[in-house]
Protein backbone atom coordinates (compact mmCIF):
# COMPACT_ATOMS: atom_id res chain seq x y z
CA UNK A 1 0.00 0.00 0.00
CA UNK A 2 1.21 3.39 -0.89
CA UNK A 3 -0.38 6.45 0.87
CA UNK A 4 1.26 9.17 -0.59
CA UNK A 5 -1.22 10.61 -3.54
CA UNK A 6 -3.17 13.38 -3.80
CA UNK A 7 -6.16 14.05 -4.84
CA UNK A 8 -8.23 16.84 -7.02
CA UNK A 9 -12.16 16.22 -7.21
CA UNK A 10 -12.97 17.98 -10.80
CA UNK A 11 -17.22 18.40 -9.26
CA UNK A 12 -18.92 19.69 -12.79
CA UNK A 13 -17.32 16.93 -13.97
CA UNK A 14 -18.51 14.54 -11.28
CA UNK A 15 -14.04 13.11 -11.89
CA UNK A 16 -12.06 12.54 -8.92
CA UNK A 17 -8.07 12.69 -10.13
CA UNK A 18 -5.61 10.45 -7.95
CA UNK A 19 -1.63 11.85 -8.53
CA UNK A 20 1.06 9.30 -7.12
CA UNK A 21 4.55 9.96 -7.42
CA UNK A 22 7.36 7.04 -6.72
CA UNK A 23 11.12 6.18 -7.48
CA UNK A 24 11.20 3.24 -9.50
CA UNK A 25 13.90 1.10 -8.78
CA UNK A 26 15.05 -2.46 -10.44
CA UNK A 27 13.23 -4.57 -8.33
CA UNK A 28 10.10 -2.77 -9.18
CA UNK A 29 10.09 -4.72 -13.04
CA UNK A 30 6.98 -6.65 -13.48
CA UNK A 31 5.60 -5.42 -10.24
CA UNK A 32 1.71 -4.50 -10.63
CA UNK A 33 1.10 -1.32 -9.85
CA UNK A 34 -2.72 -1.01 -8.66
CA UNK A 35 -5.56 1.60 -8.45
CA UNK A 36 -8.00 1.09 -6.13
CA UNK A 37 -11.54 2.82 -6.01
CA UNK A 38 -14.03 2.56 -3.33
CA UNK A 39 -17.61 4.62 -2.05
CA UNK A 40 -20.13 4.03 -0.34
CA UNK A 41 -22.37 1.83 -2.52
CA UNK A 42 -19.52 -0.15 -3.40
CA UNK A 43 -18.62 -0.64 0.32
CA UNK A 44 -22.20 -1.71 0.20
CA UNK A 45 -22.00 -4.19 -1.71
CA UNK A 46 -18.58 -5.19 -0.48
CA UNK A 47 -16.89 -4.39 -3.62
CA UNK A 48 -14.01 -2.51 -4.67
CA UNK A 49 -12.62 -1.75 -8.48
CA UNK A 50 -9.30 -1.49 -9.32
CA UNK A 51 -7.20 -0.94 -12.60
CA UNK A 52 -3.67 -2.65 -12.35
CA UNK A 53 -0.45 -2.14 -15.05
CA UNK A 54 2.70 -4.09 -15.17
CA UNK A 55 5.71 -1.84 -14.54
CA UNK A 56 8.19 -2.61 -17.23
CA UNK A 57 11.67 -1.13 -15.95
CA UNK A 58 14.85 -0.64 -18.09
CA UNK A 59 17.70 -1.25 -15.84
CA UNK A 60 21.58 -1.99 -15.92
CA UNK A 61 23.56 -3.86 -16.24
CA UNK A 62 25.87 -2.43 -13.58
CA UNK A 63 28.79 -3.96 -14.57
CA UNK A 64 30.25 -6.41 -17.28
CA UNK A 65 33.44 -8.33 -16.56
CA UNK A 66 35.99 -10.56 -18.59
CA UNK A 67 36.51 -13.82 -16.52
CA UNK A 68 39.71 -14.44 -15.05
CA UNK A 69 40.58 -11.02 -15.75
CA UNK A 70 42.06 -10.51 -12.08
CA UNK A 71 45.32 -8.26 -12.87
CA UNK A 72 44.00 -6.59 -16.19
CA UNK A 73 46.83 -7.78 -18.05
CA UNK A 74 47.26 -11.04 -20.08
CA UNK A 75 50.56 -12.75 -21.41
CA UNK A 76 49.77 -14.89 -24.23
CA UNK A 77 52.18 -17.49 -26.64
CA UNK A 78 51.89 -16.71 -30.03
CA UNK A 79 50.58 -19.80 -31.79
CA UNK A 80 48.46 -20.72 -28.60
CA UNK A 81 44.71 -19.29 -29.68
CA UNK A 82 43.39 -17.55 -26.48
CA UNK A 83 39.28 -18.01 -25.92
CA UNK A 84 38.21 -15.17 -23.29
CA UNK A 85 34.63 -15.10 -22.24
CA UNK A 86 32.89 -11.57 -20.89
CA UNK A 87 29.46 -12.00 -18.59
CA UNK A 88 26.85 -9.07 -18.02
CA UNK A 89 24.66 -7.96 -14.27
CA UNK A 90 20.95 -8.76 -14.79
CA UNK A 91 19.82 -5.87 -17.21
CA UNK A 92 15.64 -5.28 -18.93
CA UNK A 93 16.38 -5.68 -21.97
CA UNK A 94 18.93 -7.67 -22.38
CA UNK A 95 22.42 -6.36 -22.94
CA UNK A 96 24.04 -5.93 -26.13
CA UNK A 97 27.94 -7.18 -25.97
CA UNK A 98 30.35 -5.37 -28.20
CA UNK A 99 34.10 -6.76 -28.46
CA UNK A 100 37.19 -4.74 -29.22
CA UNK A 101 40.42 -4.33 -29.80
CA UNK A 102 42.01 -0.47 -29.10
CA UNK A 103 38.17 0.24 -30.38
CA UNK A 104 38.04 -1.56 -32.98
CA UNK A 105 34.97 -3.44 -33.24
CA UNK A 106 35.18 -7.11 -33.18
CA UNK A 107 32.67 -9.94 -34.25
CA UNK A 108 31.75 -12.75 -31.24
CA UNK A 109 32.61 -16.19 -32.20
CA UNK A 110 29.05 -17.84 -31.50
CA UNK A 111 25.52 -15.94 -30.27
CA UNK A 112 25.46 -14.81 -26.84
CA UNK A 113 24.16 -17.19 -24.20
CA UNK A 114 21.29 -15.84 -22.00
CA UNK A 115 20.29 -16.92 -18.81
CA UNK A 116 17.66 -15.41 -16.21
CA UNK A 117 18.96 -12.49 -13.68
CA UNK A 118 17.59 -10.66 -11.09
CA UNK A 119 14.47 -8.42 -11.36
CA UNK A 120 13.45 -10.53 -13.94
CA UNK A 121 16.44 -9.41 -15.85
CA UNK A 122 18.97 -11.50 -18.08
CA UNK A 123 22.13 -12.50 -17.86
CA UNK A 124 24.30 -12.17 -21.05
CA UNK A 125 27.76 -13.92 -21.64
CA UNK A 126 29.79 -13.63 -24.70
CA UNK A 127 32.91 -15.26 -26.43
CA UNK A 128 36.05 -14.60 -28.25
CA UNK A 129 38.78 -16.31 -29.62
CA UNK A 130 42.01 -14.12 -30.42
CA UNK A 131 44.76 -15.88 -32.82
CA UNK A 132 42.68 -17.57 -35.10
CA UNK A 133 42.02 -14.43 -37.74
CA UNK A 134 45.46 -12.80 -37.42
CA UNK A 135 48.43 -14.26 -35.47
CA UNK A 136 48.50 -13.35 -31.83
CA UNK A 137 51.79 -10.79 -32.27
CA UNK A 138 48.91 -8.21 -33.93
CA UNK A 139 47.53 -8.33 -30.48
CA UNK A 140 50.82 -7.25 -28.53
CA UNK A 141 50.10 -4.32 -26.27
CA UNK A 142 46.80 -3.76 -27.35
CA UNK A 143 43.61 -3.49 -25.34
CA UNK A 144 41.17 -6.16 -25.69
CA UNK A 145 37.41 -4.20 -24.40
CA UNK A 146 34.15 -6.19 -23.32
CA UNK A 147 31.08 -3.27 -23.86
CA UNK A 148 27.84 -4.17 -22.62
CA UNK A 149 24.57 -1.61 -23.56
CA UNK A 150 21.67 -1.29 -22.61
CA UNK A 151 19.77 -0.86 -25.44
CA UNK A 152 16.77 1.35 -23.83
CA UNK A 153 18.75 3.62 -21.79
CA UNK A 154 22.12 3.60 -23.39
CA UNK A 155 23.47 2.99 -20.63
CA UNK A 156 27.45 0.78 -21.17
CA UNK A 157 29.66 -1.04 -18.74
CA UNK A 158 33.06 -1.78 -19.82
CA UNK A 159 35.73 -3.83 -18.92
CA UNK A 160 39.13 -4.07 -20.60
CA UNK A 161 42.65 -6.15 -20.69
CA UNK A 162 45.95 -5.69 -21.63
CA UNK A 163 47.49 -8.42 -24.07
CA UNK A 164 51.12 -9.16 -23.55
CA UNK A 165 52.18 -11.67 -26.53
CA UNK A 166 55.34 -13.72 -26.13
CA UNK A 167 56.64 -14.37 -29.51
CA UNK A 168 60.07 -15.31 -31.03
CA UNK A 169 62.76 -13.44 -32.61
CA UNK A 170 62.11 -12.39 -36.18
CA UNK A 171 66.01 -12.76 -37.28
CA UNK A 172 69.90 -13.09 -36.10
CA UNK A 173 72.75 -11.88 -37.78
CA UNK A 174 76.40 -12.42 -37.49
CA UNK A 175 79.13 -9.62 -38.64
CA UNK A 176 82.81 -9.27 -38.97
CA UNK A 177 82.86 -13.26 -39.87
CA UNK A 178 82.10 -14.92 -42.84
CA UNK A 179 82.53 -18.45 -43.92
CA UNK A 180 85.09 -17.82 -46.60
CA UNK A 181 87.00 -15.39 -44.42
CA UNK A 182 90.83 -16.93 -43.94
CA UNK A 183 91.72 -16.08 -40.72
CA UNK A 184 95.55 -16.29 -39.38
CA UNK A 185 96.48 -17.48 -36.01
CA UNK A 186 97.24 -14.32 -33.61
CA UNK A 187 94.51 -12.16 -35.67
CA UNK A 188 92.18 -9.96 -33.45
CA UNK A 189 88.72 -11.37 -34.86
CA UNK A 190 85.84 -8.54 -33.38
CA UNK A 191 82.64 -10.14 -34.87
CA UNK A 192 78.87 -9.19 -34.15
CA UNK A 193 75.78 -10.83 -33.74
CA UNK A 194 72.54 -8.76 -33.73
CA UNK A 195 69.36 -10.11 -32.74
CA UNK A 196 66.27 -8.77 -33.95
CA UNK A 197 62.45 -9.09 -32.37
CA UNK A 198 60.85 -11.05 -30.27
CA UNK A 199 59.13 -10.59 -27.04
CA UNK A 200 60.67 -10.59 -24.28
CA UNK A 201 64.07 -9.34 -26.10
CA UNK A 202 66.71 -12.08 -25.68
CA UNK A 203 70.23 -12.64 -24.82
CA UNK A 204 72.98 -13.21 -27.17
CA UNK A 205 75.81 -15.60 -25.68
CA UNK A 206 79.30 -16.49 -27.39
CA UNK A 207 81.27 -20.14 -27.20
CA UNK A 208 83.86 -20.52 -29.28
CA UNK A 209 83.67 -24.53 -29.21
CA UNK A 210 82.94 -24.89 -25.55
CA UNK A 211 84.35 -22.07 -24.25
CA UNK A 212 82.28 -19.27 -23.18
CA UNK A 213 83.61 -15.84 -24.10
CA UNK A 214 82.92 -12.94 -22.80
CA UNK A 215 81.11 -10.26 -24.58
CA UNK A 216 79.85 -6.37 -24.55
CA UNK A 217 76.06 -6.77 -24.41
CA UNK A 218 73.68 -3.82 -25.64
CA UNK A 219 69.79 -3.53 -25.75
CA UNK A 220 69.20 -0.87 -28.47
CA UNK A 221 67.28 1.94 -27.48
CA UNK A 222 63.74 0.94 -29.27
CA UNK A 223 63.84 -2.59 -27.18
CA UNK A 224 63.37 -4.38 -31.05
CA UNK A 225 67.11 -5.86 -31.27
CA UNK A 226 70.12 -6.77 -29.30
CA UNK A 227 73.76 -6.46 -30.45
CA UNK A 228 76.11 -7.84 -28.65
CA UNK A 229 79.82 -7.68 -29.66
CA UNK A 230 82.96 -10.21 -28.91
CA UNK A 231 86.68 -9.91 -29.26
CA UNK A 232 89.24 -12.71 -29.28
CA UNK A 233 92.96 -13.49 -30.51
CA UNK A 234 92.81 -16.67 -33.28
CA UNK A 235 94.74 -19.34 -31.33
CA UNK A 236 97.30 -20.97 -33.65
Amino acid sequence: LINNSSSIIHYQENIIENNITIIIKPSDNNAILSCHVTNDYLDSLGQTLQTNITLQVAFGPTFVHILDNNINVTTLIEGTPQRFRCRTSSSNPRSIIVWKVDNQILPADIDPLEEQGEFYGKIIQSTKTIGLDKPLIYYHEKLLSCEATNPDTGHTVTDSIKLNIIYDAISIDMYGLTKDKIIKAGDTITAECILTGGNPLGKVVWYKGDELLHSEYLIETNDTSVSSRVEFIAPP
